[in-house]
C-alpha cells in the first residue's frame, strides 16, 4: 500500500501489477474496485493544491494555530488564527480538530514570507503552493498522505 504521493502512472502500474499479459484485453478486466481506486487517485492528483490540504484552516482559509497555549479562559475570544478570530476559546480545540481531520498531507506547517507569498514547509523544505496547478506536480516533494487522503482515494 502506498503512503506517499506517487505519479498516477506509477499508481496504475502498482494497482495492476498482478495482472498477467493475457488479462490485458482492456480496462474491463480490472476488478471494479481497482478501476474505481485508479480513477479516484487520478482525480485526487488533478486537484489544485490548497493550504487546507497541508495545515488546518478555518472555513475562510485562515490557518488555525494549534490550540495549546492559545486560549486565555477568562476572555471570550482568543488568537487562534494568524490574526484575530471570534471563536470562543472553549470551542477552539473542537474547531481545530475538525480542520486537522481534513488535512491530506502529513507534517507540514505554514510560513508567511510576505503577505503575497505563502509557503509550506516540512524539515526545511519550502514551496509556494500558488506555483502549482495540480497535486500531481508536487510528487517531487515526497508528500506523505494522511489517513484522510488514503480514505478519500479508496486505499483504506
Amino acid at each position: 500500500m502506498i503512503t506517499h504521493l506517487i505519479s498516477t502512472t506509477e499508481f496504475v502500474k502498482l494497482m495492476t501489477k498482478d495482472l498477467t499479459q493475457q488479462d490485458w484485453t482492456g480496462f474491463n478486466v480490472l476488478p471494479s474496485n481497482a478501476l474505481s481506486t485508479i480513477i479516484s487517485y487520478a482525480n485526487f492528483n488533478s486537484l489544485k493544491p490548497e493550504l487546507w490540504m497541508f495545515v488546518p484552516c478555518d472555513e475562510e482559509g485562515n490557518v488555525l494555530k494549534a490550540p495549546k497555549d492559545l486560549c486565555v479562559f477568562d476572555k471570550v475570544k482568543c488568537k487562534n488564527v494568524i490574526g484575530i478570530c471570534a471563536i470562543p476559546c472553549k470551542d477552539h480545540l473542537k474547531v481545530w480538530k475538525q480542520a486537522q481531520s481534513k488535512v491530506l498531507f502529513k507534517g507540514w506547517k505554514q510560513d508567511i514570507i510576505n503577505e503575497e507569498q505563502v509557503l509550506c514547509y516540512n524539515d526545511g523544505l519550502y514551496f509556494n503552493l500558488s506555483l502549482y496547478d495540480t497535486i500531481d506536480e508536487l510528487i517531487q516533494y515526497d508528500l506523505e498522505l494522511t489517513e484522510t487522503a488514503l480514505k478519500q482515494i479508496g486505499l483504506i
